[in-house]
């Protein structure tokens, strides 16, 4: 966040900086555009009935510089483990990944997949850690997999999808 004069004033800065505040560890307001916005709302509910000018310039002046959608840790980042096939067949539709912290399955953790135009698909994993997806893998190619839960560190791997010698398919049935 920069604020864009020489013109600024403690009071409003400070005011500004603690609705920030307020969402980021207060309010589950993680991402950054969320929080500067709670800042904006700060300057609102305290001056805007006495000094309504002020808060229109403070609110043009405290501007964010970036993504609005980026995540603010809170805390040390902790890693996650993630168990998940290394190969996929072509032809698969489905496949379950499972995510752990310190050997205690991790719940509500993002698991998104990725292959070109074919999959793309996400998911939060249960209170046994894991998540099936249904996939679409028609090529032989790289699958991405992407992994994260707010305060800890973002898993990125990839996933094999090959072409095995062999397909079992079903061909026909008889009613007797």
């Amino acid at each position: 966040v920069g604020t864009a004069t020489s013109g600024t004033h403690t009071r409003f800065n400070n005011c500004y900086t603690l609705g920030t505040f307020q969402g980021l560890l207060y309010e589950n307001q993680w991402e950054m555009g969320a929080a500067h916005t709670r800042g904006k709302y700060e300057l609102y509910v305290n001056y805007y009935a006495n000094d309504p000018n002020a808060v229109e310039i403070f609110s043009h002046w405290n501007t964010l510089m970036g993504d609005p959608a980026v995540r603010v840790w809170t805390g040390f980042p902790t890693a996650l483990a993630t168990n998940y096939p290394a190969t996929l067949p072509v032809g698969a539709t489905s496949t379950v990944v499972t995510v752990s912290e310190s050997g205690i399955p991790s719940t509500g953790a993002r698991v998104c997949l990725l292959k070109g135009t074919e999959t793309f698909c996400s998911g939060l994993t249960d209170a046994a850690g894991q998540v099936e997806l249904p996939v679409n893998a028609a090529t032989a190619g790289t699958m991405k997999l992407t992994v994260t839960k707010y305060n800890h560190q973002p898993v990125l791997a990839d996933i094999a999808v090959t072409a095995p010698n062999l397909f079992v398919g079903y061909q026909s049935s008889t009613v007797d």
